[in-house]
């Protein structure tokens, strides 16, 4: 067994491994930014191309103004290269949240303690963030964020992210995600949109997504390490596979 402690394994490996994973997924979100920006500018010139053809046809200021609506970004977005722009959003979205919740499990893995029979997986809950809060906070006994603004804002992401996945970025006027999205909408116009009843992502929005998330892990992590000072001796340092994994790496 690996005879560093605890709180030096999670300051020094999973911590940062973390933070590390976070930016290089903020890089490739940029890659793909960059990627999409010439599509963009490209159906941009045409749909503007197409709108003056039309306002030569001396129309009325009424039909005019009817066609300046029609060639807009939501008119983008029903090209297939706007549809592409929606795709690897949505998809980046998922891959976010999924690493998100995969690192909590971690985390949770990580800190097993010795008389603690209960592991992460037989908890109850809707859903594996969820299930890690429950764990750190009524069966570890740590401090758990719950109350921020971050993990307010991840639960935004939740509903947004079971909306793409399960209902292709639908969300229906009944449904109890509605309100919750749509005021993060009104707050964050520049982000994320709803129209005709599905989100639109906006540039910045994965951004904005992975930075709030890193705040959460820096806050989560400075919470844990008062629990790891405080019980070291019956943290099992912890998960064998683990360790053994950074002994390998080393």
């Amino acid at each position: 067994m690996d005879p560093r402690p605890v709180k030096f394994l999670f300051e020094h490996h999973l911590l940062p491994g973390i933070l590390d994973e976070i930016g290089e997924l903020a890089s490739f979100v940029r890659d793909t930014e960059h990627f999409l920006m010439p599509l963009r500018q490209e159906c941009f010139t045409q749909l503007i191309q197409k709108q003056e053809a039309f306002l030569r046809l001396h129309l009325s200021s009424r039909q005019q103004e009817w066609i300046s609506s029609r060639f807009n970004r939501d008119y983008y977005f029903s090209w297939p290269k706007g549809r592409l722009t929606r795709l690897l959003r949505n998809s980046l979205l998922v891959s976010i949240y999924s690493f998100t919740e995969h690192s909590l499990i971690d985390i949770c893995r990580f800190l097993r303690r010795k008389d603690v029979k209960v592991s992460v997986s037989d908890i109850k809950g809707q859903n594996d963030i969820d299930k890690a809060r429950i764990y750190i906070a009524k069966v570890l006994g740590a401090s758990f964020p719950d109350n921020s603004s971050e993990w307010a804002q991840i639960q935004t992401y939740r509903r947004i992210r079971n909306c793409i996945v399960h209902n292709d970025a639908y969300i229906d006027k009944g449904s109890p995600d509605r309100r919750p999205i749509e005021q993060y909408a009104k707050d964050n116009a520049n982000l994320l949109r709803l129209d005709k009843d599905s989100v639109l992502l906006e540039q910045g929005f994965c951004e904005k997504m992975l930075d709030v998330i890193r705040e959460f892990f820096i806050l989560l992590s400075q919470n844990l390490r008062e629990f790891i000072e405080r019980n070291e001796s019956l943290l099992e340092s912890s998960d064998r596979e683990f360790v053994n994994t950074i002994s390998v790496e080393s």
